[in-house]
C-alpha cells in the first residue's frame, strides 16, 4: 500500500482533495462516507478472510476501521514529508508498542535507534 502513495501520488492528492469538498457539498460526503464504510467493511473482511457480507459486529468494523485510520494516518504523512514518514517497519513496531502500551507490558516491541541498535519499548518508558 504504501509503494502506491508514491507510485499514485495524484490519485491520493486527489482523495484528499475530495474530502475537503466534502464540507461543502452534502452528495459527496454521502459518497464519501458510503465509500468509507465499503472500505471498513472490505479491510476487515479481507484481515479476517471472510466475505464480506458477513462482516457485522462491532469488533469486526472496529479492525477495520483501525485499519482505514492508520492507513489515513501513514497517507497524509507520505503525501507531505515521505523522507521522513513511516515504512512498514516501523509501523508494526509502533502498532505493537501500542499495544503493549494499553495492555501493560504484553509482547512489547522492539525500537530501531538512530545507530542502528534496537531498544525495548516498554509501557509508559516511551
Amino acid at each position: 500500500m504504501i509503494a502506491s502513495y508514491d507510485a499514485n501520488r495524484w490519485l491520493w492528492l486527489a482523495t484528499i482533495e475530495a474530502a475537503v469538498q466534502a464540507e461543502h457539498s452534502p452528495k459527496l460526503r454521502e459518497l464519501m462516507a458510503a465509500s468509507l464504510g465499503q472500505g471498513r467493511t472490505g479491510l476487515a473482511a479481507g484481515l479476517l478472510g471472510i466475505p464480506e457480507d458477513t462482516v457485522v459486529g462491532r469488533a469486526e468494523l472496529g479492525l477495520g476501521s483501525v485499519q482505514l485510520a492508520l492507513m489515513s494516518g501513514v497517507l497524509v504523512q507520505w503525501l507531505i514529508d515521505p523522507g521522513r514518514a513511516p515504512d512498514e517497519r516501523m509501523i508494526a513496531d509502533g502498532i505493537l508498542g501500542l499495544a503493549a502500551h494499553i495492555t501493560g507490558g504484553a509482547g512489547a516491541a522492539s525500537a530501531e535507534r538512530e545507530d542502528g541498535g534496537l531498544d525495548e519499548v516498554r509501557p509508559g518508558l516511551g
